[in-house]
């Protein structure tokens, strides 16, 4: 999951003109969270859905993260919406993430997080797969998290799948700093 075989062949990608076709409905999520500084490796399994609301998208995620000796369950929430001629990503709350320009298939962003820089990719490598890789650097983190997200066989095209009434989950109790990835 993640890289290529080779590192210096980038996966495919493939043209995404429009992420209100490509994006609705339920994808499963595989993410690595690899900490350099800690030398230790973490999963996070779960889904993403991707719902359409008003001119854009809700962008759902929910999983259980496995890092350290922390288990736990936890949910975030994101906005898909337009921003001029392409997309942008919002954080919950409204505040910026990134721009979301998948034309050519892939899209270089950066985000930065205080006095730590993230540093990503999004890439569409088929009509049913996204991967998205942060390499995120700085006084506080040393990461690469990496995420695949596949369509679900059960995930309907226009996210009829998706329950309008959701609302963002309690994410649980915050794992102890040390075992915490950071975002």
């Amino acid at each position: 999951m993640g890289a290529s075989p080779d590192p210096a062949t980038p996966d495919p990608s493939v043209p995404v003109p429009d992420p209100l076709r490509f994006l609705p409905g339920s994808w499963s999520l595989d993410r690595t969270i690899e900490d350099h500084a800690a030398g230790r490796t973490g999963t996070v399994d779960g889904r993403a859905r991707f719902v359409p609301d008003g001119d854009g998208l809700r962008w759902i995620e929910e999983g259980t993260l496995r890092l350290g000796g922390y288990v736990g369950d936890g949910a975030r929430e994101m906005r898909v919406r337009p921003d001029g001629a392409t997309w942008a990503v919002d954080f919950d709350d409204g505040r910026p993430f990134h721009p979301l320009d998948l034309r050519t298939g892939s899209c270089a962003v950066e985000h930065p997080c205080r006095a730590d820089l993230y540093r990503g990719e999004l890439r569409a490598t088929g009509p049913d797969e996204l991967r998205v890789t942060w390499r995120i650097g700085g006084p506080a983190k040393d990461l690469t998290i990496t995420t695949v997200y596949r369509r679900t066989a059960s995930s309907a095209a226009d996210g009829r799948d998706a329950d309008p009434a959701d609302r963002r989950l309690d994410p649980g109790p915050e794992p102890p700093a040390a075992d915490r990835p950071g975002t």
